[in-house]
């Protein structure tokens, strides 16, 4: 970037500046058998998305000396624009060359299909890509859901442990009192992630499909081995055939609460 542009420097640990405003930044973890490195380059991004999905404390921008994400960043196309993806590479690759005296060398390229003729390299992948290794060590946490629908309030409480709802209370001043009892049933042990409610939502399908009602769980807790063995594979429509239509669109309305708002 200096030799282009002749105006960076260095940042604290992790972070590179051209004309003061940050246009890499980089992570590092090291253990006693591997060294992970982990950096970006900001070449052509949408600021506004990444206002959406940057959100930094406001003490940390005003330690800066900045008042939002896109003012301490630099989008360099937009100050430079005939920097791309290639551009940048070819500069990259060029200073490796002259730093280490290396000359021209033969550049591999990975590729997907490549990668995936590395067997060990694949299974570790498969290991990392587990969603108990992702998510299974998360700390324990409470989660209060609360909304006002045309039809109802809903009020949800869960306690997740190690990213499973492992209890769920669901309020609600609706004319349908079967929905909130068995939907709270249906939460429990589902993973707390948008996969998980659709199959809590479909299982209270089933639920109603099946004539539940409040007094049943009180004396019978609902076989879920054998109600998602019904449901697998199957739309909540599907589920929810013979099932009242106020009772289906009640769903989809919770379906989309509580997916956007984990």
């Amino acid at each position: 970037i200096n030799a282009e542009y002749g105006e960076d420097q260095a940042s604290g640990r992790n972070d590179l500046l051209v004309g003061g405003r940050k246009v890499s930044g980089s992570a590092y973890k090291q253990n006693q058998q591997r060294a992970f490195h982990h950096g970006t380059l900001l070449v052509d991004v949408d600021g506004a998305v990444m206002q959406q999905v940057l959100n930094p404390s406001k003490a940390k921008l005003l330690s800066k000396g900045v008042a939002s994400v896109q003012q301490r960043v630099l989008n360099m196309r937009s100050e430079y624009p005939h920097v791309d993806h290639d551009v940048l590479c070819d500069a990259i690759m060029t200073e490796f060359f002259e730093s280490y005296r290396s000359g021209p060398v033969t550049v591999e390229s990975l590729t997907v299909d490549s990668l995936r003729q590395e067997s060990k390299l694949q299974a570790y992948y498969s290991k990392l890509a587990e969603w108990n290794w992702r998510f299974g060590n998360n700390p324990d946490f409470e989660h209060h859901f609360e909304t006002r629908f045309d039809w109802a309030c809903m009020d949800v409480h869960v306690t997740v442990q190690r990213s499973l709802i492992r209890d769920a209370r669901v309020y609600s001043d609706t004319l349908r009192p079967a929905l909130p009892e068995l939907l709270a049933a249906a939460l429990h042990g589902v993973r707390y992630d948008r996969d998980g409610i659709e199959l809590a939502i479909r299982r209270t399908a089933e639920l109603l499909r099946e004539g539940c009602a409040t007094d049943y769980l009180a004396h019978t807790a609902p076989d879920f081995v054998r109600i998602d063995g019904i449901i697998e594979g199957k739309t909540l429509e599907q589920c929810a055939q013979h099932v009242e239509p106020e009772d289906l669109s009640a769903l989809r309305d919770v379906r989309k609460w509580l997916q956007d708002h984990l």
